[in-house]
């Protein structure tokens, strides 16, 4: 429920997936009577609590990061300000401190940048453990709901993604027993 469908590869996995469904559901009188079912995980996130109380978190967490960041650029538009009034007066070598110290700090604010919003940055590690407990939660549910009324599929409409499966029907060896097989054949026919 994490991921989202986003690339080509990914929509055509989903379209494979949704037919290996559909083959299941009407192919050999073994799985003629596989049962799916699909949720909007979009609407479920909208409608758990603790989705909320993990955004406010969130929130939180940020604002005090926005400030922290707003605290350093005021620092260097101070210092930015000062040299501007002084340069006059300052002497060279004096000059030279002050820009020294405002390339500092536009370097201290990008690294506090990366460090916090970048690429698996301090927010998106927040945002992971606060919201792992929700999936977690979400998953159980799905798991339980689907034991209980006996689903063998369970699809989310929004992400694409098939949350639960029955691992009766998982063909992943078999295919990757196939593909070792096909491979295996293809060298011999290219020794010959």
């Amino acid at each position: 429920m994490v991921y989202r469908c986003r690339t080509i590869a990914g929509k055509q996995l989903l379209l494979w997936s949704f037919t290996a469904a559909l083959i299941l559901v009407n192919g050999p009188a073994g799985y003629a009577q596989a049962k799916i079912g699909y949720i909007d995980s979009q609407k479920i996130m909208k409608s758990y609590s603790g989705v909320a109380d993990a955004e406010e978190k969130l929130r939180d967490e940020n604002r005090k990061w926005e400030s922290e960041l707003g605290t350093m650029k005021d620092e260097l538009r101070k210092e930015k300000a000062d040299l501007d009034d002084l340069s006059l007066l300052l002497s060279e070598t004096r000059k030279k401190e002050k820009e020294g110290k405002i390339t500092e700090l536009e370097q201290q604010i990008e690294a506090f940048q990366k460090r916090v919003w970048g690429d698996n940055g301090e927010y998106m590690r927040k945002q992971e453990s606060l919201l792992k407990p929700v999936y977690e939660d979400i998953k159980r549910a799905v798991d339980s709901i689907s034991e209980e009324d006996g689903f063998d599929i369970i699809f989310d409409t929004v992400q694409g993604n098939i949350v639960f499966a029955r691992e009766q029907l998982d063909i992943t060896e078999r295919v990757i027993e196939l593909l070792k097989e096909n491979e295996a054949a293809t060298d011999t026919e290219q020794r010959r």
